[in-house]
């Protein structure tokens, strides 16, 4: 019997690491068409003007016309490439409910059922990760370094009969490249804070809580009540930053709130936080639980998971004044590992 669940844990492993994929795969084409589109659109608004310069200077403008006509071979070639993946997508679909349908069979002859869930959570936290991560960059810098290839394009083609055009292409490029550079440093440090590292926990916190006050209309208060004697394992002090991060992320987003007050503390060899918005709160949220899967869709499981894995505990519950969200998160300072 272990073996045969064994095969449907390493089935469904590999059936969701393909969706996830083939999703990412399609959401890529989907912003490649819209880019494509974009540009064509562009090219054919502005062929008039571009037509008279070459036309004054005696120039072959040919190029315009082969660059849309290439531009439309790629749109047909990303539109059949969805085609293809959503085929595929939906095939891999139906092998997925298969196997919960045999996961389901055998649970009736006593599997453990909790075999599969630890398998299937850690699965989708990478997976959201990684989707996550790798829509930062398609989204921006992809799609920046897209652009700047046509318009180095251009600036090569009109460099001997328009110099001065070229040079404004120069320099819009140059401005893009340094954009492209600032929003990497900002996915690297997303992905691994220096000032964690280099400076601690608690700098790190209040200078993640001064870029939101700076960036936002949302006020935050931080209150850090730890000694610097205490002893913080490497791997608490990243899932408390990504505590604090996911859930000023979310009251930013969803709470329509405009204070945060959050409080960072020890008690009984346990690092504690308090989290509390004064927002609208859930829609039919019951208080004084703890915080299930069913209670948001704004990634909350990911950090009940987070916790979970340290041995810790988090509630959500509506705040003291009854208009927000309160959350209390507890982390043993030492966890064994597993």
């Amino acid at each position: 019997m272990t073996k045969v669940l064994g095969f449907f844990l390493k089935e469904l492993s590999a059936c969701n690491e393909n969706k996830a994929k083939i999703d990412k795969e399609i959401h890529r084409a989907n912003l490649d068409i819209e880019f494509v589109r974009k540009t064509k659109k562009k090219i054919i608004s502005e062929s008039d003007s571009t037509y008279d310069i070459f036309y004054a200077n005696g120039s072959d403008i040919s190029f315009i016309t082969r660059e849309i006509s290439s531009l439309k071979k790629k749109e047909d070639e990303l539109t059949d490439l969805i085609h293809v993946k959503s085929d595929k997508l939906v095939q891999l679909q139906n092998r997925i409910n298969s196997i919960h349908e045999m996961v389901a069979e055998c649970e009736k002859v006593n599997f453990k059922k909790d075999l599969l869930i630890p398998n299937v959570n850690t699965i989708q936290i990478q997976e959201a990760e990684r989707q996550r991560i790798a829509r930062d960059i398609h989204d921006s810098i992809v799609q920046k370094l897209a652009a700047l290839v046509h318009k180095s394009e251009f600036a090569m083609r009109v460099i001997d009969t328009d110099s001065l055009r070229a040079k404004l292409e120069l320099e819009v490029i140059n401005k893009v490249v340094r954009e492209c550079i600032d929003e990497l440093r900002g996915i690297i440090s997303n992905l691994r804070p220096m000032s964690l590292d280099d400076l601690g926990l608690e700098i790190a916190l209040r200078r993640n809580v001064d870029q939101i006050n700076k960036t936002t209309d949302m006020s935050i208060d931080l209150k850090y009540k730890i000694n610097d004697t205490q002893d913080i394992e490497p791997i608490i002090s990243v899932t408390v930053l990504r505590i604090v991060q996911e859930l000023c992320s979310n009251a930013i987003k969803h709470s329509q709130g405009s204070n945060i007050n959050i409080e960072v503390f020890s008690e009984d060899n346990k690092l504690n936080i308090t989290f509390e918005d004064n927002g609208i709160g859930f829609s039919g949220f019951d208080d004084n639980r703890p915080l299930s899967d069913n209670n948001s869709g704004f990634g909350l499981p990911i950090l009940k998971e987070r916790v979970k894995q340290l041995d810790g505990y988090i509630k959500a519950s509506r705040n003291k004044d009854n208009i927000g969200m309160r959350y209390d998160i507890q982390i043993p300072f030492h966890n064994e590992e597993k």
